[in-house]
C-alpha cells in the first residue's frame, strides 16, 4: 500500500471567485484556459495596473510560508520590464491598499512555461517582505510597498499585479490565474509513503502523481522537461506512521533532477528528506551500489537557492546513496548508522554531517566520495561564529574510521574535515589536494586552510591506505598526532580470536605498552587489520582457547613493511586444551 501526496495547502482553486486590486469581485471565469480543475480567472492587462487576488476573508497568520501561484500571461513581450514591476506577486493586509510585492517577471525575464503558457511562481513571504521593505537591499530594486506594509502574521490577500509598457492594440483577456497554494516552511511539498503495490516507487511515479498535463492533479511541483525532472518543493520519502502505510520502498537510478531557479525562495527551502516508521520498514536507494555514475544527479545553479538532504530520523532502516552527483548543497545530514554514501561527487557544498559526538546514531559509511570546491559554513552554536574562520569545516565527523578513500580537492577557503573525537582512530585512503594539503592561504595563515580541524585534545589519527597527510589546526590540547601508517592484515585467523598489537618489547628494559591495535574476538571469515608506521617493530599477540600460534601465541619483532600488505597465520589446534 502506498501513496504520493501533495503536502501543500490549497487556498484557491479558481473554481469560485477572486477579487481585483480594489478588493471588488474581479476577473472573468475562463473554462478554455486553465491548468488545474475546470477553469481559471482571466483579466485584461494593459497600461493601467491591474491584477487578481485570492481573498481569505479575514487576515491570516501566513508567516514562514511559501506560496505557489499558477499564472498564464499571453502578452509577456508587451509587459513592462521586471525592474519596473511589469509582473508582481502581491501580498495585502486586511485592506488592499496596504501591501508589499516583489517583481517576479516582465518583458525582459519570464520563467519557462510548462504547458500552454502556464508557469508556477514560488515566493517565500518572509523573503518577499524583506525585499519589498528594503530589509534586504540590492540593485536593481526587486519589490515595493504601499500604505502600511502588513506583517506576515496579518495577510488577507495574495495574487498578482501586471502592467504593459505600451497601449494594447486590442482589449481582451490576456492574463490568467489558477490555483494558489501555500506551504509552511519545514514541511514537505511532496510526500512519498509506502510502496508501489509491492514494488519500489520510482521518480516516474512522482511525475505521474503531479502530472501538470492532467487538470485533476496539476501540482506543478515536479515536472519533466527535456529529460530533466524539475522540482520546486521539498520532498519527503517515507512517513512517520500517521497514517500507517507499512513498508516504504523507493529505488531509482540514472536520474537527473534540477531545482528551479525561483528568485524569491531562500536557501534551505528546497530539500530531500528520509523518515522512518517505528512500526514498519523504510528503504531509500539512489543509484546502484558499486557503480559510480549510476545515482541521482541533482543540480542547482550557483545563483539559485541551496538545497539540503536529511536522513537523521532514528526509525530509518536503510538509505543508500550510490554514485550520486550533487551540486550547490547546503547541509547534507547523514548522521545515522543506517545511511551509506559511496562513489559520489559533491560540488560547491557547504556542510556534510557524517557523525557528531552528541548523536547516538553516528557511524554512516562514507567511502570513495569526491569533494570539490566546497564552501564551508560557520559552526552552529559557536560564540565566535563570525570572528573565527578556523571554526569552519565541510565534513564533520566523530568517526573518521568510516571516512575511507575520499578525495578533498579545494584551493581557497577553510577546513576540509572537522574531527570531534579523541584516542587512536583510523583514517584510510583519504587524499587532500590544494590548500587543504599544504595549509597555504592568501594571507599566509597556515591554520586558516588546514585540511583538518581537530576539536578535542589527545587525538591520534592513524592514516593508512595510501592517504596523504593534511595540515592540522588544533582547537584542543594536547595537539593531534598524525601517523601516516601502513595497513597490515592478518588473514586465515580462526573465528573468536583475540588479537593485540604492541610496540616490540625489550624485556630487559620494558618500554611503551600502549596498544597499537586490537580486537576482542574476530568474526567469520576472520581477519584482522592494524596500522602502524612503516619500519616500526611490533609484537603481535594472538590468543584463542582452542588454538595456539607457535611460538607462544606471539609474532615477535614484526617489522611493518613500506606498503599495505597482508599475510596468513597458521594457528593449530591446542591439544592440551581440547584433551584435558
Amino acid at each position: 500500500m502506498g501513496q504520493i501526496s501533495d503536502g501543500r495547502i490549497l487556498l484557491n482553486d479558481a473554481e469560485t471567485s477572486v477579487v481585483d486590486l480594489t478588493g471588488a469581485s474581479g476577473g472573468t471565469a475562463d473554462t478554455d484556459v486553465f491548468i488545474e480543475g475546470t477553469q481559471s480567472f482571466g483579466q485584461i492587462t494593459s497600461t493601467s495596473l491591474l491584477g487578481l487576488l485570492h481573498d481569505a476573508g479575514t487576515a491570516q497568520d501566513w508567516s514562514d510560508n511559501v506560496f505557489y501561484l499558477w499564472i498564464n500571461c499571453g502578452i509577456v513581450p508587451l509587459l513592462d520590464t521586471q525592474t519596473l514591476g511589469g509582473f508582481t506577486i502581491r501580498f495585502c493586509g486586511n485592506t488592499v491598499t496596504d501591501w508589499f510585492e516583489v517583481y517576479v517577471g516582465g518583458s525582459d525575464f519570464w520563467p519557462k512555461a510548462v504547458q500552454g503558457g502556464w508557469v508556477q511562481f514560488v515566493v517565500d513571504i518572509e523573503l518577499a517582505r524583506d525585499i519589498a521593505t528594503g530589509v534586504i537591499g540590492g540593485s536593481p530594486i526587486r519589490g515595493g510597498t504601499n500604505g502600511t506594509p502588513p506583517a506576515t502574521t496579518a495577510i488577507r490577500y495574495v495574487g498578482f499585479s501586471a502592467i504593459t509598457a505600451a497601449v494594447m492594440p486590442k482589449h481582451v483577456e490576456n492574463t490568467w490565474i489558477d490555483a494558489v497554494y501555500r506551504l509552511p516552511k519545514g514541511s514537505p511539498g511532496i510526500i512519498v509513503s509506502g510502496d508501489n503495490a509491492g514494488s519500489p516507487y520510482e521518480w516516474i511515479d512522482i511525475l505521474n502523481a503531479a502530472d501538470f498535463t492532467d487538470p485533476a492533479k496539476a501540482w506543478g511541483t515536479a515536472k519533466s522537461l527535456d529529460g530533466v525532472i524539475f522540482l520546486n518543493t521539498p520532498i519527503q520519502f517515507g512517513n512517520n506512521g500517521s497514517p500507517t502505510f507499512g513498508a516504504h520502498d523507493f529505488e531509482d537510478s540514472n536520474i537527473v533532477c534540477a531545482w528551479e531557479e525561483q528568485e524569491f525562495v531562500g536557501d534551505d527551502f528546497y530539500g530531500l528528506s528520509a523518515v522512518g516508521d517505528v512500526a514498519g520498514t523504510q528503504r531509500l536507494v539512489a543509484g546502484v551500489n558499486g557503480s559510480a555514475g549510476q545515482g541521482w544527479t541533482i543540480l542547482a545553479s550557483p545563483i539559485a537557492p541551496r538545497w539540503s538532504f536529511d536522513a537523521t530520523d532514528p526509525d530509518i532502516d536503510n538509505v543508500g546513496l550510490y554514485g550520486c552527483s550533487w551540486t550547490h548543497t547546503s547541509v547534507v545530514d547523514i548522521d545515522n548508522a543506517f545511511v551509506d554514501m559511496y562513489d559520489s561527487l559533491m560540488i560547491d557544498g557547504q556542510r556534510i554531517y557524517h557523525s557528531r559526538t552528541a548523536s547516538p546514531r553516528s557511524g554512516a559509511d562514507f567511502q570513495r566520495n569526491a569533494i570539490i570546491t566546497a564552501v564551508p559554513i560557520y559552526a552552529e552554536g559557536s560564540p565566535d561564529v563570525i570572528t573565527s574562520p578556523a571554526n569552519r569545516a565541510y565534513l564533520w565527523t566523530a568517526d573518521p574510521n568510516k571516512v575511507i578513500d575520499c578525495t578533498f580537492n579545494y584551493f581557497i577557503g577553510d577546513h576540509a574535515v572537522r574531527i570531534d573525537a579523541t584516542g587512536a582512530l583510523g583514517f584510510s585512503g583519504n587524499v587532500f589536494s590544494g590548500a587543504w594539503l599544504s595549509g597555504a592561504s592568501p594571507d599566509g595563515e597556515q591554520t586558516l586552510n588546514a585540511g583538518l580541524l581537530v576539536e578535542q585534545g589527545g587525538l591520534i589519527l592513524n592514516i593508512s591506505g595510501g592517504g596523504n597527510t593534511p595540515t592540522v589546526f588544533n582547537r584542543g590540547s594536547p595537539a593531534a598526532v598524525l601517523n601516516n601508517n601502513i595497513s597490515v592484515t592478518l588473514t586465515n585467523v580462526q573465528p573468536g580470536t583475540e588479537v593485540r598489537v604492541y610496540p616490540a618489547q625489550d624485556f630487559n628494559s620494558p618500554n611503551d605498552l600502549t596498544e597499537i591495535g586490537g580486537i576482542e574476538s574476530t568474526g567469520s571469515p576472520a581477519e584482522f587489520t592494524f596500522s602502524a608506521a612503516a619500519g616500526q617493530i611490533v609484537d603481535i599477540v594472538v590468543l584463542n582457547t582452542n588454538y595456539v600460534l607457535p611460538p607462544a601465541n606471539r609474532i615477535r619483532n614484526f617489522i611493518v613493511p613500506t606498503s599495505d600488505s597482508s599475510f596468513p597465520i597458521s594457528q593449530i589446534i591446542d591439544r592440551n586444551y581440547s584433551n584435558p
